[in-house]
């Protein structure tokens, strides 16, 4: 016979998970991580093999931008629809044409066909991370502990992703990374079908996702504007660092290897940040880091445009550290306004991002025609910009609460 549980069952249920473990929470940390691994591997692997196909320089691009394209809307759309069906369905479903998706890549002789075949790959890392993230913040735990460690997953994955590429295509081929990365999206899949079967998130089974009730909820919560406007504009920043730097560090004279060794530190720094990032919480709130480290992003990517060895680690460390302190508060802000529609929050976020990724490597494009370091001098634009962007909210939206510190006693 069912029952209500009291507070007091799920403090007891939140003490029992810290001590013992929640499996659900390890499977979600395992599934981030493999699936940021296999970002990580496409985004060194696919450009070769577009390369490989006989790709044109625009084609290469085509390719990129395919599933950036998709996801700066379709996150917002599937979360919505793992609130509605459920975020273990909606990872199955992910996962298995993500798999899918790395086998067909193997198949294929034209780049168009590799770039339309993208797009679907782009929809199913949208059905993906809104759906993990949803999974995460209703584990009915401590919120920040496991939004940690699901960052800390994530990340750790985008650090080893790229290793596990170069080696792949050293000692095998191309095509075997898309193997090895199917394997991976197959085993995540399968981890998820068998360990959290049953979990459908806070929604109630056939509950309607209104869509457009979720965006006028922007306006009652003043709190997600910052974060929101943050994540665009850290995204944007990022895109144009890792679009831009690899080919101004062969111009310059550094070797590839160098600047796979300047990514892996940026993201050793990135994943130090995610797991420090909740001290830095208690002591000052979400809101203060997103202010301060997001337009400080910005401007310490300047560092790269003077060419200058010692610079470049100066400023890949930072960047790490910056982007590790704005992720996190941002998605935590975020996540604790949620409620019930976890999964559209989440996608309201991962678009905010896509969105960035978008536009920053179209915007330095047009600005790296005239010269090749002109791209990290626009990051510095753009976090001018976003200090902009937050006075005027400030000024707009002054005598909100809700944009003054969340700091906790």
């Amino acid at each position: 016979m069912g029952f209500l549980p009291s507070k007091n069952t799920k403090s007891v249920r939140r003490v029992e998970s810290k001590v013992t473990g929640n499996p659900r929470s390890l499977v979600l940390s395992m599934v981030a991580f493999i699936s940021n691994s296999i970002l990580g591997i496409f985004s060194i692997t696919i450009p070769i093999y577009a390369y490989v196909l006989g790709a044109t320089p625009f084609e290469i691009g085509l390719v990129g931008s395919s599933v950036a394209f998709v996801y700066s809307f379709a996150p917002f759309i599937m979360g919505g629809l793992s609130d509605k069906i459920g975020q273990t369905k909606s990872m199955v479903l992910a996962l298995s044409s993500i798999a899918a998706l790395s086998l067909s890549y193997t198949m294929i002789s034209d780049p168009i066909v590799l770039a339309f075949l993208r797009i679907f790959e782009g929809v199913s890392w949208a059905m993906l991370w809104p759906a993990i993230e949803a999974g995460t913040a209703s584990l009915g735990g401590d919120l920040e502990e496991d939004l940690r460690r699901y960052n800390i997953s994530w990340s750790s994955g985008a650090t080893v992703g790229p290793p596990i590429a170069g080696f792949a295509m050293a000692v095998l081929n191309v095509s075997s990374v898309f193997y090895i990365s199917s394997f991976m999206a197959l085993l995540a899949c399968l981890s998820v079908l068998f360990f959290m079967r049953g979990s459908r998130g806070k929604n109630v089974k056939g509950e309607k996702i209104d869509f457009k009730a979720a965006l006028l909820t922007l306006k009652s919560y003043t709190s997600l504007y910052l974060p929101l406007t943050s994540s665009f504009f850290y995204s944007f920043i990022v895109s144009i660092v890792f679009t831009f730097f690899p080919p101004y560090a062969v111009y310059i004279g550094l070797s590839a290897l160098e600047v796979g060794f300047l990514a892996f530190l940026s993201g050793v720094a990135r994943t130090l940040s995610f797991f420090f990032a909740k001290y830095v919480h208690s002591r000052f709130g979400e809101n203060l880091p997103i202010r301060f480290s997001t337009p400080l992003l910005g401007f310490s990517s300047i560092l790269i445009y003077f060419g200058l060895p010692a610079l470049h680690y100066l400023a890949f460390i930072t960047i790490g550290v910056l982007v590790g302190l704005t992720y996190s508060s941002s998605l935590l802000t975020i996540m604790r306004k949620a409620k019930s529609k976890t999964g559209l929050y989440a996608g309201m976020f991962e678009s905010a991002i896509g969105f960035g990724y978008m536009t920053g490597p179209l915007v330095g494009g047009l600005i790296s025609g005239y010269r090749r370091n002109y791209p990290f001098l626009l990051c510095g634009f753009a976090g001018l910009t976003i200090l902009i962007v937050q006075a005027a909210l400030r000024k707009t939206l002054g005598g909100s609460r809700e944009l003054r510190s969340t700091r906790r006693p």
